[in-house]
């Protein structure tokens, strides 16, 4: 079985864990959305969970729904996306030098209050350690900017409330959101939404604040997505793509 086989394999794996519906017996290029195996919302979840299995992160912007909605074109473009992440992990590592200075020239400002998408594992290779030590390392670093008058916030999200999962508000792990919004969401100082499927979770000046907008959708007026546009936020991509962004 050739490389590409094996994803594909995985991918199908993933799509009946989600679905219950075995495709078996199916051609790869059928269309997953148009055969009524997986939903729109559904399919996002899914392409999520596709990425943060192979640890890669997929670039759709300029490609044709065809070209990704089928098992075969998916694979194609996860084959892809590792051989990329993998040329430029031989380019180096950064340390945390280069991370202050990224972070430094990135325009946040004291008192900002700062939206985080984060995709870390695209960053390539980390000189100083682990994720453990890499997402304090960049928490830090924005902290230091933005002060005690700043608020930094980060998605938590967790789409398989629509599956029937329960949602504890304390305890529920975000889900695709990468490790930097864990570890935000698990601080002892961190305020976490009440939105079973689109929390999202702060520290800072207005953290609490934020946390009591409890609102049908969190995307509504007078909920926490309003509540930043009005806060003249400001959205730091941290190895993600633009099409995550959310606020």
């Amino acid at each position: 079985m050739d490389e590409l086989e094996e994803v594909g394999k995985i991918i199908t794996e993933i799509v009946e864990e989600k679905t219950g519906y075995d495709i078996g017996n199916e051609k790869n290029d059928i269309n997953l959305v148009q055969k009524g195996i997986l939903t729109s919302i559904g399919f996002m979840e899914f392409i999520l969970s596709v990425e943060d299995q192979f640890s890669v992160e997929m670039d759709l912007a300029d490609k044709h729904p065809r070209e990704f909605a089928s098992v075969s074109g998916l694979a194609k473009l996860i084959c892809s996306a590792q051989a990329n992440r993998d040329s430029a992990t031989k380019s180096g590592f950064y340390s945390k030098s280069d991370i202050t200075e990224v972070i430094q020239k990135s325009g946040l400002t004291s008192g900002d209050t700062v939206f985080v998408h984060s995709a870390l594992v695209s960053l390539g290779s980390f000189s100083g350690g682990g994720f453990a030590e890499l997402t304090g390392i960049f928490f830090d670093e924005i902290i230091n900017i933005i002060g005690q008058n700043g608020t930094l916030v980060v998605p938590t999200f967790t789409l398989s409330f629509c599956d029937g999962n329960i949602f504890d508000q304390d305890n529920t792990a975000s889900e695709n959101m990468g490790e930097f919004s864990e570890y935000v969401r698990m601080r002892s100082n961190a305020f976490r939404t009440l939105h079973p499927m689109q929390s999202v979770a702060a520290v800072g000046k207005y953290a609490e604040e934020l946390s009591n907008k409890d609102t049908e959708s969190a995307f509504d007026i007078g909920g926490p997505f309003d509540f930043m546009i009005n806060l003249d936020s400001k959205v730091m991509l941290l190895g993600a793509s633009i099409r995550y962004n959310s606020c």
